[in-house]
């Protein structure tokens, strides 16, 4: 085989090579931007469903004080952590909303 064609070949070969590897690349990047951005809604949903749920507990606590109640909201939380091995993250209602906040400003 001529020394020329040979070359041609390989150039060709590599360039083919090349654009497939950048091509596998770029899919993998997106993949990961697509899981990260999916992850980050998922994460907002979540802290949405806790400030939900904390105004559902307070709603429930002022009913309960209306009605001449004493206010049981903690002995609730150690009946459920107990039975249930559930345990809040710690983070008060600020705190979320402060981090729901950071996360809607990077989705935009």
């Amino acid at each position: 085989m001529n020394e020329a064609i040979l070359i041609a070949i390989i150039e060709a070969g590599s360039i083919v090579l090349a654009s497939i590897i950048s091509g596998l690349a770029i899919t993998l990047s997106a993949r990961a931007i697509l899981k990260k951005k999916v992850l980050r809604r998922r994460l907002m949903s979540a802290y949405q469903d806790l400030l939900f749920l904390y105004e559902v507990e307070k709603v429930h606590i002022d009913m309960e004080i209306g009605r001449g109640e004493s206010d049981n909201k903690i002995k609730v939380r150690n009946i459920v952590r107990l039975e249930k091995e559930l345990v809040l993250s710690g983070k008060s209602k600020s705190e979320i909303q402060r981090d729901l906040s950071a996360l809607s400003s990077i989705d935009s």
